[in-house]
């Protein structure tokens, strides 16, 4: 009860001062917010604006502390833009947010956050929806506010609708930023034995990162498993000259093994700064995506490569998947339940099987590409 009137409090401080036009709006001033820091879209339509448009002022709110040398490489990259990394919690963070044009995130902003006060808020977010979000899940709009949101096909404008109670023709159908790099590869070398690339990347089942979730009776991926499941995936990997990489979540629980193995790799967020990779740079070059919910399963339509969905997950599953997308029926992908699924898929993969995902192109439209572009010229940036 307190914090609920601290936080109207606030808000109506924040109201009273901006309709006062206490804080001037910096035309030039663009702010960008991920979850991960420097991930997601955010990072892929910042890196698009930093390259191609001049004399910004480009400010990253940042949960962590950022490297100097992190710093200087992305000052370095263009040196026409002026760019700021501040501490999200901060004084001089709410500054820059209530004081710049437009504001673009992946998750979410303040909570002192409304309508026609401050800058344009757009959403992002981070990936299109599988299981239930928002309305869809609690029956109740969510608790931010913003102005515009993204989306990759009609369904989906329709289903973001109802999941963020917000009106269809504020949300852009121009695809995701995170995606540009799939149609328009650059050359990544990372697979020095040279065999080929399968991407494991699951969804969490539990977390209390943000909030506590419990999604499943099952705490991880493995969990669905037998115990020796990985050993005896490795041995198939390695007859069939694959190498696994299996990144997982942010919000998972899960613990990398000590154990190592010969074609299975785990990578965890640190793993990929270390290597100097974007999650999205491994799915531009991989052979083929394992999943099971995660939101990439969308992203992946682009490259019509194979497709392998782990489906033994719903027996544990609780929160549900949105029943608009009948996304189970209308997808095309290797159902996998067991180790002789893996196999048939492996083989797939191997033989370069080309593979329509979205066969109805109904989650992923043809025209909505090169996102980046469309949304800065959206926005007249």
């Amino acid at each position: 009860m307190i914090k609920i009137f601290i936080y109207k409090f606030i808000k109506n401080i924040i109201n009273f001062f901006l309709k006062l036009n206490f804080i001037k709006t910096n035309k030039k001033k663009i702010v960008f917010i991920s979850y991960p820091d420097l991930s997601d879209n955010s990072w892929h339509l910042f890196n698009y604006i930093h390259q191609n448009r001049n004399n910004l002022l480009l400010i990253w709110l940042l949960n962590e502390n950022l490297s100097l040398r992190k710093k200087k490489y992305l000052i370095k990259i263009n040196k026409t833009n002026e760019l700021l990394f501040v501490k999200k919690k901060s004084l001089v963070g709410i500054y820059h947010f209530l004081s710049s044009r437009i504001v673009f995130f992946t998750h979410n902003t303040y909570f002192f956050s409304q309508k026609n006060i401050g800058p344009i808020l757009v959403n992002l977010w981070h990936g299109m929806p599988i299981k239930k979000i928002g309305f869809y899940r609690h029956k109740k709009p969510v608790n931010f506010y913003f102005d515009f949101m993204i989306s990759t096909s009609s369904l989906y404008q329709r289903v973001l609708s109802k999941a963020f109670s917000l009106k269809k023709k504020s949300i852009i159908k121009c695809g995701l930023p995170r995606n540009d790099i799939l149609i328009n590869k650059k050359k990544i070398f990372f697979n020095k034995k040279k065999l080929k690339l399968i991407l494991w990347l699951p969804t969490f089942r539990n977390t209390s990162e943000f909030e506590k979730i419990c999604d499943s009776s099952k705490q991880h991926f493995l969990d669905e498993w037998p115990f020796n499941f990985i050993s005896e995936l490795n041995k198939i990997a390695l007859n069939n000259k694959i190498l696994i990489l299996i990144k997982t979540h942010p919000l998972d629980v899960f613990k990398k093994p000590k154990e190592k193995f010969s074609n299975i790799i785990f990578l965890k967020d640190n793993d990929l700064i270390k290597i100097q990779l974007d999650i999205h740079e491994l799915i531009s070059i991989s052979d083929g995506l394992l999943s099971d919910l995660s939101s990439v399963i969308i992203d992946y339509i682009l490259t019509e490569k194979p497709l392998g969905l782990t489906t033994n997950f719903l027996k544990y599953f609780k929160r549900g998947l949105i029943k608009e997308l009948n996304f189970l029926n209308n997808l095309n992908y290797q159902n996998i339940k067991s180790l002789r699924d893996f196999e048939i898929f492996f083989k797939k993969v191997k033989r370069n099987e080309k593979m329509i995902i979205d066969p109805k192109n109904i989650f992923y439209s043809k025209n909505a590409i090169n996102a980046s572009d469309r949304i800065t010229k959206y926005f007249n940036i």
